[in-house]
């Protein structure tokens, strides 16, 4: 570099002399420097980029809608066809139709089984969620004192059956006497409504042991209908009434079942 101190002697043709200055280095620094070479190609590299990327867009959309063209006309095209019908034998088949919808399924029978006479529970021979058929043991009430009960009326009638006998004989040997003029009618009378009433004792009882029986086969619950057990509501040991609203268990009859769907 020149220093702005040095100077330089030329001849002028005129014998003067011209001494030019160089111009000091403060003005030299205050000039603008030159932009870089780099930031022209930067802008035309972006200005590429975006005009690819836009040219793609149009020719996107241009494809997309020769496409939609194309699939319209062939449609078109389809539309104007007659439809192909083919012929093939009938058969008789089930059809692969799958419905799905939701559903109840209902028992037809469901009965609470509750004890018709009073006693302590002795045994349920079931357990729950058992499957049982109709007519089997599901549970037994003490049977001692339908037993005993049963047992008095058979002696009352075996009592009642005897004096039947003498009441029956009296009447005839008061009906004979009264033929021959014995006795009075009253007295006949009375020996024939006595073997009446005899009669009637006899027929009581007889209902009596009809009753103690049917107590005494109650005393053994079993099952009216073929089902599931439920839950079972009393354990063996306790005291049960006919008056019980709870009942022992619930058997809930499966085959055949109710289903119902909302379907046509």
């Amino acid at each position: 570099m020149l220093s702005a101190q040095m100077k330089e002697q030329e001849s002028h043709p005129d014998g003067a002399t011209f001494s030019p200055t160089l111009e000091p280095q403060a003005n030299l620094s205050s000039r603008q420097p030159e932009a870089p070479k780099g930031s022209a190609a930067r802008k035309w590299i972006v200005l590429l980029v975006i005009l690819a990327v836009v040219g793609a867009a149009v020719w996107k959309i241009r494809k997309n809608t020769q496409q939609q063209d194309s699939i319209q006309q062939i449609m078109a095209a389809q539309a104007d066809r007659p439809t192909p019908v083919q012929v093939t034998a009938v058969q008789q088949k089930s059809m692969p139709i799958f419905l799905t919808a939701l559903g109840t399924v209902t028992a037809y029978n469901t009965v609470t089984i509750k004890s018709r006479v009073d006693g302590q529970l002795m045994q349920v021979p079931v357990t729950e969620g058992q499957a049982v058929r109709q007519g089997q043991l599901l549970a037994e009430i003490d049977p001692k004192p339908y037993q005993a009960a049963l047992e008095q009326a058979q002696g009352q009638l075996v009592k009642d059956q005897a004096n039947a006998v003498n009441a029956r004989a009296e009447a005839a040997r008061y009906n004979a006497l009264l033929q021959a003029g014995v006795v009075s009618k009253e007295s006949q009378q009375l020996q024939a409504s006595n073997a009446g009433q005899a009669e009637g004792a006899i027929a009581a009882d007889e209902a009596a042991i009809q009753a103690a029986k049917v107590n005494l086969g109650y005393t053994k619950i079993l099952s009216p209908i073929g089902g599931v057990v439920g839950l079972r509501q009393v354990d063996p040991g306790n005291i049960v009434h006919a008056n019980d609203l709870n009942g022992l268990l619930v058997v809930t009859q499966l085959q055949p079942i109710s289903v119902i769907f909302t379907l046509p």
